[in-house]
């Protein structure tokens, strides 16, 4: 693999932290983000940003950018936060079913990241919790089959 996009709704809370927690620990890889709903390109949730701080993370320079086929090339994976922004991309896109996965079932496990987007700090410190373990996993995973 030589590329990961991660892929939420807006691209200002859940993406960018799987991507900024993931960059951190993964070297020889392109990591970016992106989002099936975006708008504008605004900046990182001030409570996302925070909550990824506590990890040593910066992600104050990010700036959201939709989700474009044209950049899933080779052997690009696409992780999306939940089974339904799977299913958009692959009911839009058929060619990319097989590239494209939950973050938690990539990383072995069942569910969706729980959207915290409206909700406190608390909140945002809880998915960024839960993406640090399966950004973990991730990691370990790729780093075995490079």
């Amino acid at each position: 693999m030589n590329k990961i996009i991660f892929v939420c709704t807006g691209n200002t809370c859940r993406s960018p932290m799987a991507e900024g927690l993931l960059k951190k620990k993964s070297n020889g890889i392109e990591i970016t983000s992106r989002g099936i709903a975006v708008w504008s390109d605004a900046g990182a949730n001030p409570l996302a940003i925070e909550a990824v701080s506590r990890f040593g993370v910066d992600i104050s320079d990010h700036h959201a950018k939709p989700f474009k086929y044209e950049e899933v090339e080779g052997d690009t994976l696409v992780l999306t936060m939940t089974e339904e922004h799977a299913n958009i991309i692959e009911r839009q896109y058929p060619k990319l079913t097989g590239k494209v996965h939950t973050i938690k079932n990539f990383a072995g496990s069942a569910g969706d990241i729980e959207d915290p987007y409206g909700f406190d700090l608390k909140i945002y410190e809880d998915c960024a919790k839960e993406l640090d373990r399966l950004t973990d996993k991730i990691a370990e995973q790729y780093n075995n089959i490079k």
